[in-house]
């Protein structure tokens, strides 16, 4: 939280300025990125006097803050008790992803902020479509919860629409355990079962690290016989993961942003319909080779693509490329055109404009801001360059395939 500093005759403002209070689970990588969320719009629109509340917290914990807080932002409350503690307060509430029943339409001090998890099962598709398999597979997270079942849902209506053969493991009632402990020896049997190739999308990146492993043990190829694609981009997992891990990547810092402002809203009085969700949307995929279907026993080629989809698309260039492999600019060219048929350049650009569609169609990212995230400092030439590629201009590409 961005310090305060008393002067004196300053502590009646002091009083008046939000106490908010943060119901999250740190230990998660979303949360954390909600988190800087939060704090960007706090430093914007603050100041706010700021407590954060980890992992199980009790009715106790929460009654030590009931007085002085202005408002709540919740990724998640543990029983019915403390749902109620909410409601009976009557002090505005803010939930983010949370996985729990709603509160009643009734109680108009609260807002909701959630994923797109339709975006997120499209964009999954339509990565997995371009491996060209004609099996596709999904595997919930290990409650089956609510947000897995919707992007499930939407990834075999994609599949039907593209006439392709679906599956799907671990889907059961939500929020129970289907059984004691991990469910490794069922989902091996699963795996092993699945006509190939065939490409897979995880519900997170927790449960696709668990399939990597399993898929390792049973000696499945990935990504010859299986690419695997999880959801969440957590770094602590998609870069250790072997092979390194596939991700659509979640707007999680956006989230928090457009919690904190939601919860700004009702703390200044402002009323909200319950029933209307705030969603934000995904980024994009962070490629790693777990998708990575190009046939090739070249690693330089590889480390190339995996540099030039996480990284060098932003801001980078065949030269930068070729001083991140420590190679001259003339063998990597050679190289890679003998591997992936075309340029390093035109990989780089192809690249960069599939981020740019998604974030036209996905979005409401201003094209200025678009370009700057591109690495582009000349948003005139972008819209330029677009235009020639699409034969429209940028916001033509916007109002005409937006969801």
């Amino acid at each position: 939280m961005r310090p305060f500093c008393y002067d004196e005759g300053m502590e009646n403002t002091w009083k008046k300025i939000p106490t908010v209070c943060l119901c999250l689970k740190m230990a998660y990588y979303a949360n954390q990125k909600k988190l800087e969320g939060i704090m960007r719009y706090e430093n914007q629109h603050g100041p706010w006097r700021i407590h954060l509340i980890e992992e199980e917290y009790t009715l106790r914990d929460l009654q030590h803050y009931a007085n002085e807080v202005s408002g709540w932002i919740l990724s998640f409350y543990p029983s019915r008790e403390i749902r109620d503690f909410f409601l009976e307060s009557q002090k505005p509430i803010v939930l983010i992803d949370v996985r729990q029943n709603p509160f009643p339409e009734t109680f108009r001090r609260c807002g909701i902020v959630s994923n797109n998890n339709n975006a997120i099962a499209e964009m999954a598709g339509e990565h997995l479509f371009a491996t060209g398999f004609e099996n596709i597979a999904y595997v919930h997270n290990y409650l089956s919860s609510g947000w897995s079942i919707q992007r499930r849902k939407r990834l075999e209506k994609l599949c039907r629409e593209k006439k392709r053969s679906f599956f799907v493991f671990g889907e059961h009632e939500p929020y129970t355990e289907p059984k004691e402990g991990r469910d490794d020896e069922e989902l091996s049997r699963w795996l092993r079962g699945l006509p190939r190739p065939v490409g897979l999308m995880v519900a997170n990146d927790f449960r696709a690290r668990q399939v990597l492993d399993l898929c390792f043990m049973e000696g499945i190829d990935i990504p010859g016989e299986m690419t695997v694609l999880g959801v969440d981009n957590d770094l602590r997992i998609g870069n250790i993961s072997k092979p390194t891990l596939s991700s659509v990547e979640p707007h999680f810092e956006h989230g928090g942003w457009l919690a904190a402002k939601m919860l700004d809203k009702l703390m200044r009085g402002r009323r909200h319909d319950p029933t209307r969700v705030e969603v934000y949307h995904p980024t994009g995929i962070v490629r790693r080779r777990s998708t990575q279907t190009i046939k090739t026993s070249e690693p330089l080629v590889q480390e190339a693509l995996e540099y030039i989809w996480n990284h060098a698309w932003k801001n980078g260039n065949v030269n930068s490329t070729a001083r991140h492999l420590h190679i001259s600019t003339r063998k990597l060219e050679t190289l890679f055109r003998q591997v992936v048929g075309h340029t390093v350049l035109e990989e780089l650009q192809n690249t960069r404009y599939q981020q740019i569609v998604r974030l036209l169609c996905q979005s409401d990212v201003p094209i200025r801001e678009i370009a700057q995230q591109c690495g582009l400092k000349n948003t005139s030439h972008l819209i330029q360059k677009f235009k020639e590629r699409f034969g429209m201009t940028m916001n033509q590409f916007r109002k005409k395939h937006r969801n």
